[in-house]
């Protein structure tokens, strides 16, 4: 059902980013908030009660350094288990700039001709397939995927890079130029 939703808001705001020419804010807020619900919820599995950021990190991580904007969409994420914000919550409170400035990250990697899986963030694929957590997972995406987690969306996006650009801008992230 989540599914479906985040996919009538994707083509309800592509079809209203086309007519207006940009994303609002407020759109590109929802859009990014609606991606760090599925995240939360995707790193939640090694959240436990009094658990530190640094241990939660490892538990996903390993030894693997995450970006800067990996590393802050963890935090946001941590955050969000640590008060136990509900999926709803965070959608409707969350402020975005950490997917915001993580699709930046991913829009330079593209104007670099980079192409990417999103575990660049976290460190690589490597390590991070390699914890229990990420090798237990069931499902067809792993947490550290970041465009295949957010698919629906990601597939938007990279047909629409310019796209990028809009919700990065309208999210007032500066963008980086390649």
């Amino acid at each position: 059902m989540k599914k479906v939703l985040i996919i009538l808001s994707v083509l309800v705001f592509s079809s209203g980013a086309k007519a207006q020419g940009q994303l609002t804010g407020e759109q590109a807020r929802v859009i990014c908030a609606q991606q760090m619900a599925l995240f939360t919820k995707a790193v939640s599995g090694v959240f436990q009660k009094g658990i530190s950021y640094d241990q939660f990190q490892f538990s996903l991580c390993g030894k693997l350094q995450p970006t800067v904007e990996g590393s802050n969409q963890l935090k946001a994420a941590y955050n969000f288990l640590s008060n136990g914000a509900s999926p709803d919550f965070i959608t409707r409170t969350y402020d975005g700039k950490e997917v915001a400035a993580s699709l930046n990250y991913f829009y330079n990697l593209h104007s670099k001709g980079i192409d990417s899986d999103g575990s660049e963030l976290f460190g690589g694929k490597s390590g991070s397939a390699n914890t229990a957590f990420a090798r237990n997972a069931e499902g067809g995406c792993r947490w550290y995927q970041f465009w295949c987690m957010v698919q629906s969306v990601a597939t938007w996006l990279v047909m629409n890079w310019p796209g990028v650009k809009q919700l990065v801008q309208a999210m007032n992230y500066p963008m980086v130029s390649p």
